[in-house]
């Protein structure tokens, strides 16, 4: 993931790059014609003065002396015609050892009644020269452009972003849990105070909002359970009474038994809604296989009903610094899952490794996708005993606490795995 630093010193490098190359070649190539025009007219200012000389009757010898080997001239014959040309062109010079460039202008000159073609040649060596070193300084002032520029970039990000860093630093750590107010540095940046501004209102609505569901959940959890204790005991002691006909006590029986059913409903829901609202905060070691044993010696009356095989299988001593309700809520769902959907006669298999849990049980073939029992009141079948939130609370603590869990099919065996 890419910073903002660097998405935006990209754009502004890139742009600067796109500008700067189209804005060198520009001027080099413009100063380059500056020369060219200005070396054209210098040859054809030389051609005039040597017209002006010839016409004084002066001769070639003093032009000749003046000019050097940059001077050529050349009779004509009868009949041959000689025009006016202006090229470049590569000649060996003897001093240099090399061939050199050179821009030359080639014209007819009359003197003494005879015609004579002229070539007056200077080198391209010096305008070379220059346009290497324009070059040079233009690549030069593109470096340290580039160089100023980020340093720029840098020091104006550091600067002037700092108040949204102080902003961001503050909410990485603040925790709603502690229901503490939301106080942002001040910054005089109107964007910045704005979005300063927003945040604290957000997050004053987020903490009210947080508040009035932990109290509902903790009033709904009173409220709800204390009628359907009231109830189950109204129940219970009907169920004894003698006076009660056959049908009678088949109606209130089933009234009991959806009774029970709705608090236990009622306690998985509001469990699974506080650990959405993170109210289960305080952690403790707690050492793994210490809590297999006690659930599956709490459900060992019903394990040796059904006539179930357990075999766990400790590879290491896990201990886990976690909330200890919900790891034992877990563990009691996994277990008491893998007894209510195993068969008579069948098998239960729990290993623990230092990164893995893995519960095991036979079972009759699933229908549908494995994963989809992690959704609440998802269930294998109509069994009346089994509310379909077993697994979702075990996969909501898993997710609470970052880890895993997947449910997997392997022959008649029906594996869940936990990795932490």
């Amino acid at each position: 993931m890419t910073s903002l630093f660097a998405k935006t010193g990209k754009y502004y490098i890139g742009f600067s790059v796109l500008v700067f190359l189209i804005g060198g070649f520009v001027l080099f190539y413009e100063i380059r014609s500056i020369i060219n025009d200005e070396l054209t007219e210098n040859l054809y200012n030389e051609k005039n003065n040597i017209e002006n000389t010839l016409k004084k009757d002066t001769g070639f010898e003093a032009l000749i002396i003046y000019y050097g080997n940059r001077f050529k001239i050349k009779q004509v014959q009868s009949g041959e015609i000689v025009n006016e040309s202006l090229s470049d062109t590569v000649l060996y010079d003897e001093i240099e050892g090399e061939y050199l460039g050179f821009r030359q202008i080639v014209f007819p000159v009359k003197s003494d009644d005879k015609l004579y073609e002229v070539t007056i040649r200077k080198s391209l060596i010096e305008s070379d020269d220059i346009m290497e070193g324009i070059a040079i300084s233009i690549a030069l002032l593109f470096a340290l452009f580039m160089v100023t520029l980020y340093l720029l970039n840098l020091w104006l990000s550091r600067k002037l972003w700092k108040p949204f860093n102080q902003t961001l630093h503050q909410l990485k750590s603040y925790d709603i849990q502690k229901c503490n107010d939301l106080t942002l540095e001040k910054t005089n940046i109107k964007e910045f105070h704005e979005l300063n501004s927003v945040l604290e209102t957000m997050n004053q609505k987020l903490l009210d909002d947080f508040k009035n569901m932990k109290e509902f959940t903790e009033n709904a959890s009173h409220e709800i359970q204390t009628p359907l204790s009231i109830i189950n005991n109204r129940l219970e002691i009907l169920i004894q009474s003698e006076a009660l006909t056959e049908q009678q006590f088949s109606d209130i029986q089933v009234i009991y038994e959806s009774a029970k059913r709705l608090s236990k409903l009622n306690q998985s829901l509001l469990l699974l809604t506080k650990i959405d609202n993170n109210q289960f905060a305080d952690k403790e070691e707690v050492e793994l296989s210490e809590i297999i044993h006690k659930y599956l010696a709490v459900c060992d009356d019903i394990i040796k009903k059904k006539n179930i095989k357990t075999e766990i299988i400790i590879n290491c001593k896990k201990t886990i610094k976690i909330n200890s309700f919900l790891i034992e809520t877990m563990f009691s769902n996994l277990i008491i899952n893998s007894i209510r959907h195993n068969v008579k006669n069948g098998q239960i298999k729990i290993e623990m490794t230092e990164k893995q849990c893995i519960v095991s049980n036979t079972g009759n073939l699933l229908s549908g996708n494995p994963s989809e029992y992690f959704n609440r009141f998802k269930k294998a079948g109509n069994s009346s005993d089994s509310l379909g939130l077993g697994l979702s609370i075990v996969k909501k603590i898993s997710d609470h606490y970052n880890w895993s869990v997947a449910y997997t099919l392997l022959n008649e065996w029906h594996l869940i795995t936990i990795t932490f």
